[in-house]
């Protein structure tokens, strides 16, 4: 005959519970209901982040007790999503981003990639300490720019510049080498020397 075994009780199954944030440490949080106060954990599907005073929905269960979701906000004006690990949002059509007021990143580093993408911003500030940019073609198009440079370096293959109208260069000495030609052709050539005026090579020609 074969011996007995004698039947474990069942767990009681998970009781939900409504209650309110008391304190809140690290994963810890403190939360009071009609039955008494718990140490509860939030869950992984309570995105909200509870704060001290929010109204959140429990399940109570004699092994754990998990904060499923906040009910109502204390301070809604300071909602936080903390999602601990590496997160991703993805959408299979379009995704929007939108505040009324501000939209921040901080990261300490920050990947964008896209096939095309287009700005439109009234006005915008970029302060750093160094910029590489690399690019098969640019294309500026400025109603009028101002640029200040404590040294400016080019280096280039081929230059072209046409100037329509007035072109002024101020300098409080300037130099120019050419290792090969220099050609200067104007209509009218005014070269004006408050001192010395020097013209000096193996062949000099005037007229």
């Amino acid at each position: 005959m074969p011996m007995s075994q004698r039947a474990t009780k069942p767990d009681p199954q998970p009781v939900l519970s409504e209650g309110w944030v008391e304190t809140t440490a690290n994963d810890q949080l403190r939360v009071t209901t009609e039955q008494g106060r718990y140490a509860a954990r939030k869950a992984a599907s309570c995105l909200l982040m509870p704060k001290p005073g929010d109204q959140v929905l429990l399940s109570i269960h004699s092994a754990s007790v998990y904060v499923l979701a906040v009910l109502e906000q204390a301070d809604p004006e300071a909602s936080q999503i903390n999602l601990p690990g590496e997160a991703s949002i993805r959408a299979g059509s379009n995704l929007h981003l939108s505040a009324t007021q501000a939209l921040s990143c901080a990261s300490q580093t920050l990947s964008v990639g896209a096939e095309q993408a287009d700005l439109s911003i009234e006005r915008t500030q970029f302060i750093g300490n160094l910029v590489a940019l690399q690019a098969e073609r640019i294309r500026s198009v400025f109603s009028s720019a101002d640029q200040v440079y404590r040294t400016l370096s080019q280096r280039m293959v081929e230059y072209f510049r046409v100037t329509k109208e007035h072109e002024e260069t101020q300098a409080n000495s300037s130099r120019k080498l050419v290792e090969e030609d220099l050609s200067l052709q104007s209509r009218n050539t005014h070269i004006v020397s408050e001192e010395n005026v020097k013209v000096d090579g193996e062949l000099v020609q005037l007229g």
